[in-house]
């Protein structure tokens, strides 16, 4: 299937996020396109094109700057399936809004869009009725679909605009030159249930480590495009210090 991915806001860094999700829709043999809206415009073409669009909202911010792209996709393509996936995608069940998804997936939630695209017209979540003329059933509120299956290889970064349209790290030890920089996931949710965090409200103290050779393997593409300084994208000094360490 086409497949559209649009990231709107990742804290000024290359949207790790969407990057992980085409890897695994690749994988499954989907054709998939990115599109950062935080550095990029719109193409025009991309809505019509898209069997799906799939935004990803790991954020707040990214949530609330997601909301009228994903009413204009409905309007300009109501054939198409809308996904929501991130930490912030039950948002979209608000009946409020009016976005009325197809797909709602907070966690880990590459392989959730790969089950969900595997059963075509058969519901996106179990208890939903799939109407024939759409690609899946709309969700039920107040409930998000589960991922399932392996976990997919290295993202898929060559999808995404270049690093130099991101932000660079100030090296004062190289006389304040700027570097490219990336970042890299070691594992998701947290071990710990902290009140203020909403990471403890989706991932109530459980977590995961990704492989270590799929970390080694996107630090290698890192480099290769350019970056000079990588970071950890996850809570991975509360999570598992040992794995990161490895």
């Amino acid at each position: 299937m086409r497949v559209g991915l649009f990231s709107t806001y990742e804290l000024g860094q290359q949207p790790l996020s969407l990057a992980a999700a085409a890897r695994a829709l690749l994988d499954a043999g989907h054709d998939v396109r990115c599109v950062d809206l935080s550095v990029e415009p719109l193409p025009s073409q991309i809505l019509s094109w898209s069997e799906v669009m799939a935004f990803s909202v790991p954020m707040h911010t990214a949530m609330r700057l997601a909301i009228p792209v994903m009413r204009l996709a409905r309007a300009s393509n109501p054939d198409a399936g809308l996904a929501c996936f991130g930490m912030y995608a039950p948002i979209a069940l608000d009946p409020a809004l009016g976005l009325h998804p197809d797909l709602v997936a907070a966690r880990d939630s590459e392989m959730a869009l790969v089950s969900w695209l595997a059963r075509h017209v058969a519901p996106a979540i179990a208890g939903c009725e799939a109407p024939a003329n759409r690609l899946a059933s709309r969700c039920d509120p107040g409930r998000v679909a589960e991922p399932t299956g392996p976990s997919p290889g290295a993202p898929a970064r060559y999808l995404l605009p270049p690093l130099d349209r991101y932000g660079r790290f100030l090296d004062e030890h190289d006389g304040g030159s700027p570097n490219l920089v990336a970042s890299v996931a070691a594992s998701s949710g947290c071990r710990h249930r902290c009140r203020h965090c909403p990471v403890a409200s989706l991932y109530d103290g459980r977590m995961s480590v990704v492989a270590i050779d799929r970390v080694i393997s996107d630090v290698d593409q890192c480099v290769a495009l350019g970056a000079r300084h990588i970071s950890f994208a996850d809570p991975d000094f509360l999570n598992a210090p040992m794995h990161a360490r490895r």
